[in-house]
């Protein structure tokens, strides 16, 4: 069906119209396809999906995702989310979820705890500053005279 140019729309809408106002997608995993969706173990799950949220839920092969059609945002929103919840389910919930696994300790905490510490000025002193300085001393290098 050919959407009317906006300057000949008259204000009326079809059926469709009314009842589609909001459209979602929901990438399906690999390997997945219609067949499964439709017949396999998760597709009463998907129509008790479809019934609680009252939308639309239909099978896209092209995109290999299933295109939800509902009347709020919030609606569609929903069934997203269960959707989701089945193709894609989170299996371990880490306890500390800001934890980094690639270091030892808490945040901010040094690799190495056992390393001597720079001085606190920020400058490391270098170990020929006390030749340097005694050796401008007896020449007279930087002095004012």
């Amino acid at each position: 069906m050919a959407a009317a140019a906006p300057s000949n729309f008259s204000g009326d809408r079809t059926w469709e119209q009314n009842t589609v106002d909001v459209t979602g997608f929901v990438y399906c995993p690999p390997g997945w396809d219609e067949q499964r969706l439709r017949a396999g173990p998760d597709a009463e799950a998907i129509g008790k999906i479809a019934l609680e949220t009252y939308t639309d839920i239909a099978f896209i092969r092209e995109k290999n995702a299933i295109q939800i059609s509902g009347e709020t945002h919030d609606d569609v929103y929903k069934a997203q989310n269960q959707l989701n919840l089945i193709f894609f389910p989170v299996i371990v919930k880490s306890k500390r979820q800001w934890a980094r696994p690639d270091r030892p300790g808490v945040w901010g905490q040094r690799r190495d705890t056992n390393a001597p510490r720079p001085p606190p000025g920020g400058l490391r002193k270098m170990k020929s500053e006390s030749a340097l300085q005694s050796s401008q001393s007896s020449y007279g290098y930087g002095q004012w005279r």
